[in-house]
């Protein structure tokens, strides 16, 4: 299917008044990050992925430099997916050092001869004694 041309033609006043718009946003980011340094929730507030959209709009940048919105979105979620599991990898292995700590502990009191029943210091220790 050939997709049909479009020409347009731009005085060099709207290409400065679009270059303006662009600076002027790119102005407004630099304003706002000391904001979201302090609140990093201020970036919630903005939508800069549409920012950079309409900037390279205004710029008469190849919509090709740009990801696609779905590509950016698959992109998120990738990272969103990754964060989660090292998080769930980080729990799981503190989880483990605290069960070998325990089973270390208790194997230390079976080699010196400390009962673990009743008046040893592990039923002690669960009693809330100690």
């Amino acid at each position: 299917m050939v997709k049909p041309f479009r020409f347009v033609y731009e005085t060099p006043m709207i290409q400065a008044q679009k270059a303006s718009r662009a600076e002027t946003l790119f102005a407004f980011f630099e304003r706002v990050l000391p904001l979201a340094q302090v609140d990093p929730a201020v970036l919630q507030a903005l939508n800069i992925r549409g920012g950079l959209g309409k900037a390279a709009e205004w710029m008469d940048i190849p919509t090709e430099a740009l990801v696609s919105p779905e590509e950016y979105a698959q992109a998120q979620q990738q990272q969103a997916d990754a964060a989660a599991e090292a998080q769930q990898t980080a729990i799981a292995r503190e989880q483990a050092q605290a069960f070998q700590s325990v089973a270390r502990g208790v194997s230390s009191l079976q080699k010196d001869g400390q009962p673990l029943g009743g008046g040893g210091y592990l039923q002690q220790f669960l009693n809330g004694g100690m």
